[in-house]
């Protein structure tokens, strides 16, 4: 404040007793200064030395904070406070939703071609050392032997080694998108041993399910298209297959594949998608796991043990316990094309057995889903009367301003619920790819057969 003299001749220095040096230029503004009183002498001015961080009125700048100096006039003002709009969490910015969810969808379609590419590279080098070995004569046209020779060991060793490159590099990569390290997905919570059998026997119960429900549309379909293909159980025998294409047939598909595919899936995309909701990330990673299988067989049914496995990774927050359900559904699932390559004497005992084992999973299945729901229903009874009672009751109009009424005009208003979200999910770009790559699959694995009136090996509807 510079010393100056009003035209009584008063000078603002003395009249605050010289306590404190003037400073020039510290305010500029005129409505800061001391008001006159009746008698045309001015108010006395008082010198606190404020506190460090002390806000100064005036600056043109709202909220600027700056340590004044030292003995510094401070006229004493109501706070000016601006209330910002605070968005629920259930706020989702569809555009950065979209750019995420076609990440996941690039992130499967790596998979596809890494795989592709991989398969293709051993089965070509296979195809070189059976012709150097003068295992399979590609001139003389003997179509039978080198298919035998090529879906023997070589298919499945290229099967292995695409789903480790396919599977573990693209999930990586969408985890390191993430700040997430590559480990991440195997840390976490421990869930009870009984919990992780319980959905086990789940997941079996379903899988039993819908076997039953696939022999019964494939009967049917078979029927209206007056052709059946025939069954790929041959394709697993001493007589088409080598004992090393066995083995790497069930390291594959019981070790290799649950340990990689549940990386991808409940570790890299229901980790990431998790931020928009668990049960959103549960049915989008269900749905891609069913997808990926590319046949009517595997597809509707992996879908619901990967609802069943989405749960359990959610609730962990690792996968550790799905590589086991993984595996040991796996597993079983592979007893006819093991029994019947080792022990084919085994197999009316097993067929007397396994109807029995099928029932006890499937009844156990129900009654899971059925305490499951009743669970579940009980618990939003009681989360929402635990909104709407005591201090947490939110007036109709507020709540209508928290979900609508938001500064982003980009963001669709009902994008807070599972349905719209999976919504956006399956109609982004890179899923959209997936999707049409998938179905596609499934058409030529399982439905051209019926067309052409030919099987394709290993495949059925």
């Amino acid at each position: 404040m510079n010393s100056q003299f009003n035209g009584n001749g008063y000078n603002e220095d003395k009249a605050a007793g010289n306590a404190m040096p003037a400073f020039s230029g510290a305010f500029d503004d005129d409505s800061a200064r001391p008001t006159l009183l009746t008698n045309g002498q001015p108010e006395q001015t008082q010198y606190i030395p404020p506190m460090y961080g002390q806000p100064m009125y005036g600056q043109p700048q709202f909220g600027q904070y700056a340590p004044p100096m030292y003995g510094q006039p401070v006229y004493y003002a109501p706070p000016v406070y601006i209330q910002q709009p605070m968005l629920p969490k259930n706020v989702v910015d569809r555009k950065l939703f979209r750019t995420h969810c076609s990440r996941v969808g690039l992130m499967l379609m790596a998979d596809f071609g890494l795989m592709f590419a991989v398969q293709f590279v051993v089965l070509m080098a296979a195809i070189v050392i059976l012709v150097v070995r003068n295992r399979i004569d590609i001139s003389g046209g003997d179509v039978a032997g080198f298919s035998a020779a090529l879906l023997g060991a070589p298919f499945m060793l290229a099967g292995g080694l695409s789903a480790i490159a396919g599977n573990m590099t693209p999930a990586a990569l969408h985890l390191r998108k993430w700040n997430f390290k590559f480990s991440d997905p195997f840390r976490g919570d421990k869930l009870s041993p009984f919990f992780t059998l319980a959905a086990l026997l789940t997941a079996l119960g379903l899988n039993s399910a819908w076997c039953e429900a696939y022999e019964y549309l494939r009967s049917w379909f078979g029927n209206v298209m007056d052709y059946i293909p025939e069954s790929s159980d041959k394709l697993y025998s001493p007589e088409t297959m080598s004992l090393a294409g066995m083995i790497l047939y069930l390291t594959w598909v019981c070790v290799i594949a649950p340990v990689t595919e549940e990386y991808m899936f409940r570790g890299a995309m229901l980790k990431t998608l998790s931020h928009y909701g668990s049960g959103f990330a549960i049915a989008a990673s269900a749905f891609a796991f069913g997808l990926m299988h590319g046949n009517m067989q595997q597809t509707p049914m992996a879908f619901l043990i990967g609802l069943i496995m989405g749960y359990v990774a959610s609730k962990s927050g690792n996968i550790r316990q799905t590589i086991f359900i993984h595996a040991a559904n796996n597993t079983i699932a592979s007893l006819p094309q093991i029994i019947n390559y080792f022990k084919p004497e085994w197999n009316e005992a097993y067929e007397n057995y396994i109807g029995s084992f099928d029932e006890f999973t499937m009844t156990f299945a129900a009654f899971a889903l059925l305490y499951f729901m009743f669970r579940r229903s009980r618990g939003l009874r009681a989360r929402r009367k635990r909104i709407l009672s005591g201090s947490d009751r939110i007036r109709r109009a507020e709540r209508l301003w928290l979900r609508l009424e938001v500064p982003d005009v980009r963001r669709i208003p009902r994008l807070d619920s599972v349905k719209h979200k999976f919504c956006h999910f399956v109609t982004s770009g890179g899923m959209i790819f997936f999707i049409v790559v998938c179905l596609l699959s499934v058409f030529i694995m399982s439905f051209l057969p019926y067309i052409i009136k030919q099987p394709i090996p290993g495949m059925g509807f």
